[in-house]
């Protein structure tokens, strides 16, 4: 709010959701009465100011969304599924109901979209953008390189938005070195010229387990190693690389505890959103403490608040963030005393050759503060 751009650094579940909250109502309160700010303040709050989040999910798009109407927000989520299911149901634009809303939640690549476009071409609507946000913004680096080409393209589209757009990076899991420099360039941050506001992502609740996996998870058809998380109470969540490996665990899961099968539940983007989805999203509300299990790409993975998750199994993590962000899953509506669980499944040649970093005394680059040692163990059954 001081025309700073920000970069924010802060743990999984700490509250950077509601920093874009808090600041949403903010600009509303002093876009309808600027007599609340000093004089020499006012012309860097447009009238009715708008927010644009990039999101990189489907999922959170539509969670952040109830999330800020929750605080009387008027959000409105666009993404190309969203868009078509607007029109070819309701017959309407999502971009003309965005145009009215005080917060707007994108796909990256809506950003290079003819909604978009159109809507920057009316000058009043321009005027209105004040900050854009890009959550997650480690995904910058992650997937620009492949699948998600727009990632790389956020800072370009910045430019477009007008020279009073101010800019606000939110994620947990940013490591200093390339990554890091990496952001600072693609959205043109000068050292010293932006707030660079980064706290710690420790999670000393969490405990986390690693183990060492019997054999490679996507040649194989059974998995009786995750046969124990099922029945326990609370919610489940397992991490899949692919989508072929979370429906092999899912079926396996339900064929071998029948008695279950209803509370072992596939997440992906195959899923039907306005069914399935909102079947297991509902479940995840109502049978907080009956043994739900949630098999799952990357879908949950990114800002999902889900209530009572007890524990996380990852299944070898390619990278530390998204370990980090996997781990972040857990707990995240807390009280004090509450320890969470989180195992994370390794090869056997992963786990040898961090032993061997470790015994050359060799360490990966610093996110912030490991959040908790790790305790070892090769038990394939149950860590």
């Amino acid at each position: 709010m001081d025309n700073v751009d920000c970069l924010f650094r802060s743990a999984c579940g700490s509250g950077k959701t509601g920093v874009l909250a808090l600041i949403a109502l903010c600009i509303t309160k002093i876009g309808l009465n600027p007599d609340i700010v000093p004089m020499s303040c006012r012309s860097s709050f447009p009238k009715n100011p708008v927010i644009l989040v990039i999101c990189p999910t489907d999922a959170l798009e539509i969670d952040l969304e109830c999330k800020l109407k929750r605080y009387k927000i008027n959000a409105v989520a666009i993404n190309s599924n969203l868009c078509a299911k607007a029109a070819r149901k309701e017959e309407r634009n999502l971009w003309d109901i965005a145009k009215s809303s005080d917060v707007i939640l994108l796909a990256p690549e809506q950003l290079e979209g003819r909604g978009l476009t159109e809507a920057l071409s009316d000058a009043q609507f321009r005027q209105r953008i004040y900050l854009l946000v890009v959550d997650e913004v480690h995904l910058v680096d992650q997937w620009s390189k492949s699948f998600r080409k727009a990632y790389g393209r956020i800072g370009d589209a910045r430019n477009r938005l007008g020279d009073n757009t101010r800019l606000l990076l939110l994620t947990a899991t940013l490591r200093e070195g390339g990554p890091y420099d990496l952001i600072l360039k693609k959205f043109d941050l000068i050292p010293g010229r932006f707030l660079d506001l980064h706290r710690s992502n420790l999670r000393p609740e969490v405990r986390v387990t690693t183990t060492i996996l019997p054999s490679s998870p996507n040649s194989a058809f059974t998995f009786p190693f995750l046969s124990w998380v099922v029945g326990l109470q609370g919610i489940s969540i397992i991490f899949t690389r692919n989508r072929t490996l979370t429906l092999k665990i899912a079926l396996y899961l339900m064929q071998t505890n029948p008695e279950y099968t209803h509370k072992i539940r596939k997440c992906d983007s195959t899923n039907d959103p306005d069914e399935y989805d909102a079947e297991t999203y509902r479940m995840t509300k109502v049978d907080i403490l009956s043994g739900l299990v949630l098999v799952s790409t990357s879908v949950l993975t990114l800002g999902m608040d889900i209530p009572n998750v007890r524990r996380v199994i990852t299944l070898e993590p390619t990278e530390f963030e998204q370990e980090i962000q996997e781990e972040g899953r857990v707990l995240r509506q807390r009280s004090k005393n509450d320890i969470a669980e989180a195992y994370a499944y390794f090869s056997q040649a992963t786990y040898d050759l961090a032993v061997k970093m470790v015994e050359e005394d060799q360490t990966e680059p610093r996110t912030g503060n490991r959040k908790q040692k790790a305790d070892v163990t090769a038990d394939s059954k149950k860590p």
